[in-house]
């Protein structure tokens, strides 16, 4: 703990200023407060598309809601809020934040956390070229198979087994583009969707 701590300061003694980016998901939260109790200050963007996020403070946690990710004004917006708090650390809790960030010129991009290189960020927009880089150092990775056409899936599903998970390949997380299917049918019309 000493040793966390000690990595957690600036230079000054000063705490740590970390801005946690999310779009309202409940681990943000778990994460912000170990973060503050570890001695950082912790801000959080919620960009929630389904509801408002009401703003509030709990000790060193502070989140406040901000604009869609999907958009200009999302990049626009962090500009703005980075320049003014000065964070040390922004961490992106989505692969739509991380996605959308990677994406777009960033003045701040030493900050991001975790940094990531092209072949990095490469993997983790594709996860079955994720797979298969981690199957050679003894990651179990499930069978898989492309489903490129309604041949491709009807195929898959008598190789496979059911039930069966019809996952995109690019998708953006937390269960988008995700489907476990009891038949061939199901399996057809999950892939079509």
């Amino acid at each position: 703990a000493a040793f966390a701590v000690s990595r957690l300061t600036r230079h000054s003694g000063q705490p740590l200023r970390v801005l946690l980016l999310d779009e309202d998901w409940t681990q943000t939260l778990h994460i912000a407060h170990a973060l503050a109790d570890l001695g950082c200050r912790v801000d959080i963007l919620t960009s929630a598309p389904s509801h408002e996020c009401v703003p509030f403070q709990a000790g060193r946690v502070h989140q406040r809601p901000g604009p869609p990710v999907r958009g200009t004004a999302y990049v626009e917006f962090l500009d703005q809020l980075i320049a003014r708090e000065g964070y040390d650390v922004v961490y992106p809790q989505t692969e739509a934040i991380m996605w959308h960030l990677w994406d777009a010129p960033l003045d701040w991009a030493d900050v991001v956390f975790p940094p990531t290189n092209a072949h990095q960020r490469r993997l983790l927009r594709d996860k079955r070229a994720m797979s298969e880089f981690l199957e050679p150092f003894g990651v179990r990775i499930p069978r898989i198979v492309t489903a490129e056409c309604a041949d491709a899936v009807r195929r898959g599903v008598r190789e496979l087994g059911t039930p069966v998970v019809v996952k995109g390949i690019e998708t953006e997380g937390g269960g988008i583009g995700v489907r476990i299917v009891a038949d061939e049918a199901a399996a057809l019309t999950a892939v079509e969707e």
